[in-house]
């Protein structure tokens, strides 16, 4: 492993360009709600966990801790071996958390996910608050430590690969030569303080195909009605399979729907996150893989048509409040007339009267109801 300057993603502010959502096929699960050396499992002991360390199940989490010096602690799975092939496209996914802080003197995390596949290869090395790739040149900060982190490589070719954490994506990598086997391995290191608690939520993977479309959103797609949909700062697709969405794969657009021209920056929300439901569970039908919340930094905006566009440039999503319409009827009548009464001389802060606010200033005044009137007139 190099050790060099590293470049860092802070999360949830910036992310890689990268292609479409695709789907997942699953293939394997192991949700840690049992040993991971029980037989069933398939996976073997590399490093036994011995000195301080100790595994348990914990709360449906798989737990490796450390309350004195140990060592290495590592499990193996066998993807495939010769003379299987493995597919070219697939992905690894693992939910993580542990009480450690990336530092100058914890190099190595306190964890790590090891991934072979074919002519790819890294080891992401995990802490609670970030991680870094195997080469070191680039990294993840600003981690919740008290929250579980999904984290996801996918190969993208069979040549070339990435890394994301909660649809963040901050490594690019690409691979070499043919190997002549595939393979996962799960690990904990002792390194980093004491004591140490890492939590493995699951490990997952699957093979990856293409061709995935919207097929419902949630709010609905359309004008929205601003007594019921206020502060909206995030919404939910379904796609027609289950699907994986990066925050770098999200375009957003603002178009004001008095002037037709694109809105200022400080008003186009920004895609923060992105959270993709569970499988199923048969006691909570809210589950879905195939449902991607999308989360942004502030609510969509009054008077606009907001516009998401994935990557693909095929599934969009386009949200908007009428100008003077808080029913969300699309039009503006005499029903919105008296919501305007109600909101004469507020701050557009205050309530649904942001969407009376036609001419931006920060009140609902007497300009406004000009406007009103014309909206009114159909001009």
């Amino acid at each position: 492993m190099r050790i060099g300057p590293i470049r860092f993603v802070t999360y949830l502010i910036a992310a890689m360009a990268v292609r479409s959502a695709r789907s997942d096929d699953l293939e394997f699960r192991y949700e840690g709600d049992i040993h991971l050396l029980d037989e069933i499992t398939g996976w073997v002991v590399a490093d036994p966990c011995e000195g301080g360390c100790s595994e348990s199940i914990r709360d449906g989490h798989f737990v490796l801790e450390w309350s004195g010096t140990g060592d290495l602690a590592n499990y193996h799975y066998w993807l495939t071996r010769p003379p299987q092939i493995p597919p070219s496209l697939r992905w690894i996914e693992w939910r993580f958390r542990s009480n450690t802080q990336l530092s100058a003197s914890c190099l190595w995390g306190d964890a790590n996910l090891k991934v072979q596949l074919r002519r790819l290869f890294d080891v992401v090395f995990l802490y609670g608050d970030g991680a870094t790739s195997f080469s070191g040149d680039d990294g993840v900060v600003g981690l919740n430590k008290s929250e579980f982190h999904t984290f996801r490589f996918e190969s993208i070719t069979p040549t070339r690969y990435r890394v994301s954490v909660d649809g963040l994506v901050f490594v690019l990598g690409s691979g070499g030569g043919e190997n002549a086997s595939s393979f996962i391995q799960l690990a904990g290191i002792a390194e980093c303080g004491l004591p140490i608690i890492n939590e493995w939520d699951f490990v997952r993977f699957g093979t990856i195909s293409d061709g995935e479309e919207i097929v419902g959103t949630n709010p609905i797609v359309g004008v929205l009605d601003a007594r019921r949909d206020l502060g909206i700062d995030r919404f939910t697709v379904t796609f027609d399979a289950p699907n994986y969405v990066y925050v770098g794969e999200i375009a957003v657009e603002v178009t004001d729907s008095l002037s037709g021209l694109a809105a200022p920056n400080n008003l186009v929300p920004v895609v923060i996150n992105t959270w993709r439901r569970e499988p199923p569970d048969p006691f909570d039908v809210e589950d879905d893989p195939r449902i991607v919340e999308i989360v942004l930094d502030r609510p969509l905006p009054f008077n606009a048509t907001t516009r998401f566009t994935l990557s693909d440039e095929v599934n969009r999503v386009e949200y908007s409040f009428a100008p003077a319409d808080a029913n969300g009827t699309g039009t503006t009548d005499l029903s919105d007339v008296a919501y305007f009464q109600n909101c004469f001389g507020s701050s557009e802060t205050a309530g649904l009267c942001g969407v009376f606010d036609l001419d931006r200033n920060g009140t609902v005044n007497h300009l406004d109801l000009a406007d009103l009137l014309a909206l009114m007139q159909g001009q």
